[in-house]
């Protein structure tokens, strides 16, 4: 039985990778000679087909763990999107991490989740950064996720700023 035959039509999914982990499979198939017909999108539509979803259906989250070619992981979002998936950016402005600008425009995601870090603390510094980030975001046609909103101070804020 797949997600369709079980009355679940509507159901969303999320896969959270590290984005290196994204062309894992394609390294591995290059390496095997077979570079030149292999497209990670249309893999990964058919895996999940045979589970009654279609790629609209599914985000998937690049998490900023390692350091990364973003050329090619930039190729490799794009053979994704081509299928229809979507994509997120996980703890965007992460304390101890510098805030990728370049990654954020050249990956063009669909969802940018703030870091709970960024979302902490209450300093007119600090909302002025917010702000500012969510207006570029808002400007690439992406959405923001706050995450670790634990105040409704913290609430009224996000929400009067997008």
């Amino acid at each position: 039985m797949n997600v369709r035959q079980s009355g679940l039509a509507f159901l969303y999914v999320l896969f959270s990778v590290c984005s290196c982990r994204l062309f894992a499979q394609q390294v591995t198939e290059a390496a095997q000679g077979h570079e030149h017909g292999f497209c990670p999108g249309e893999f990964f539509a058919q895996a999940i087909a045979e589970l009654g979803l279609l790629p609209s259906q599914v985000t998937l989250e690049i998490v900023d763990e390692e350091e990364c070619d973003l050329l090619r992981l930039q190729r490799c979002i794009q053979s994704y999107r081509r299928f229809g998936f979507r994509i997120a950016l996980d703890d965007f402005g992460q304390e101890g991490h510098s805030v990728h600008y370049d990654r954020l425009t050249a990956l063009k995601p669909n969802i940018v989740k703030f870091d709970r870090s960024l979302i902490a603390g209450g300093s007119d510094a600090r909302q002025y950064l917010l702000r500012r980030l969510v207006g570029a975001v808002h400007a690439l046609g992406a959405t923001v996720v706050a995450e670790g909103v634990e105040t409704t101070g913290q609430m009224g804020f996000l929400r009067l700023h997008g």
